[in-house]
């Protein structure tokens, strides 16, 4: 029932026209920084209106004293993960890749001793295991446990006007680091890996991502809806070949060294358009890309900004 004043600041690469309306709709005021927040005077000049709480979603910034200073502590990041697992980034694509089913919320503090502040508030649950489990999957578990989760955080400020922090220690050496990946430099198949390798790969950078890729002659191709059928082992020269292509249903299976995959769509990278590959075709990823794809990336508050 309380009337409280709300600013949203956004980096670049975090805009998202559709969600600014409907939060312009509450009433919410929208800033957009192309700095450090307290860099932008339209942030630093109205800040005393905002500064009972802040609350970050994944920011792109390391915030500076000053800005932590302005709300007296009342600073705060919302972690969607199993916190101290799972820390960096594109933690989904991760999770699915190693196969961890459990899902977290947690409300840290943020102080100048970056991602070590106090537990505010802390939710574990588990995501139920899929063989076709997808990264929008584990966002739909969190948007899910999250959203009940921060509004009864945000109740029990605003009715209490103080925050009670929790009981739980994180043990921070015990912490397992992530770097954040981008689809387009990481997200090449690598045809040496076991079949349920490929098949969790492709997963892992399926929906909402553009999905795993490789190439098929002289064009890059995005394979999608991918099962892997266990066989004998067969030899290595036969990885990445097509050996059955069924139109009618619309699938294509490939050879890997311990059994094959059946792809229902194989779509070009370049295109989005289908292609149906003929028989004895064979999906290759050079070296190059390979070795590229074990770089890191690197974000700035604008995006992507280089390897």
């Amino acid at each position: 029932g309380k009337d409280i004043p709300v600013q949203v600041l956004y980096a670049t690469r975090h805009f998202d026209e559709s969600s600014f309306k409907i939060l312009e709709s509450f009433g919410a005021r929208i800033v957009k920084c192309n700095d450090s927040p307290e860099l932008i005077p339209e942030v630093s000049n109205s800040i005393e209106h905002y500064n009972s709480l802040c609350l970050c979603f994944g920011p792109a910034w390391i915030f500076s004293p000053k800005f932590i200073s302005w709300f007296g502590g009342r600073i705060f990041n919302y972690n969607g993960i199993p916190i101290p697992s799972y820390l960096g980034g594109a933690h989904f694509t991760w999770q699915i890749l190693n196969q961890s089913w459990e899902g977290g919320c947690f409300i840290q503090q943020i102080t100048s001793d970056v991602d070590r502040g106090l537990i505010v508030k802390s939710l574990r649950y588990s995501i139920p295991e899929s063989i076709d489990i997808e990264p929008k999957d584990f966002e739909l578990a969190n948007l899910e446990f999250g959203l009940s989760f921060l509004k009864e955080f945000l109740s029990e400020v605003f009715s209490s006007n103080t925050i009670q922090f929790s009981c739980e220690n994180i043990d921070w050496k015990e912490l397992m680091y992530f770097p954040r990946l981008h689809t387009s430099l990481h997200g090449w198949i690598d045809w040496s890996w076991s079949g349920d390798e490929i098949r969790r790969f492709c997963s892992a950078f399926s929906d909402p991502y553009p999905g795993a890729r490789t190439s098929l002659g002289s064009q890059d191709v995005i394979l999608k809806s991918i099962s892997y059928i266990q066989t004998q082992p067969i030899h290595p020269f036969c990885k990445g070949l097509i050996f059955r292509v069924d139109k009618q249903k619309g699938f294509s299976d490939v050879w890997v060294r311990d059994g094959y995959l059946r792809v229902k769509s194989i779509v070009s990278l370049k295109t989005g358009d289908p292609i149906f590959p003929r028989l004895g075709s064979r999906l290759v990823t050079s070296q190059d890309k390979l070795n590229m794809a074990l770089n890191p990336v690197s974000y700035d508050q604008n995006g992507i900004k280089g390897v």
